[in-house]
């Protein structure tokens, strides 16, 4: 049976990525959906967010892989366009990170998922 914890609007709150690790190890489920605002507001907000997707968010999507838990993940209106790339980049590095607005995309158990930011 899939079992799945979606969440939005963490822009950037590592307190809150780090709650959607523990309960999907505590309670054994393997996929985690992302519908936007991923990245943190801030001064400069292009530097801002391409330091999160670096420093946190990636290390963050290498535990989650080697607990064998999936990430889909979309930017969302508060994600800069600019750190498109720097995502994409984090999405062709493991084959456990997704981003949604790639088309349908198998969850498991024949559920498909697609996202539209």
């Amino acid at each position: 049976m899939l079992r799945l914890l979606y969440v939005t609007d963490l822009h950037g709150w590592t307190g809150g990525y780090e709650q959607l690790a523990a309960i999907a190890r505590e309670a054994e489920i393997g996929t985690i959906v992302n519908g936007g605002d991923m990245f943190p507001h801030g001064r400069d907000l292009i530097v801002t967010q391409r330091r999160f997707i670096g420093e946190y968010l990636r290390p963050y999507l290498e535990r989650l892989a080697a607990a064998g838990i999936s990430y889909y993940g979309m930017l969302g209106n508060d994600d800069c366009r600019a750190v498109l790339g720097d995502w994409q980049e984090l999405v062709r590095a493991s084959s456990r990170v997704h981003d949604l607005t790639e088309g349908w995309l198998l969850l498991g158990d024949g559920v498909t998922i697609c996202g539209c930011n």
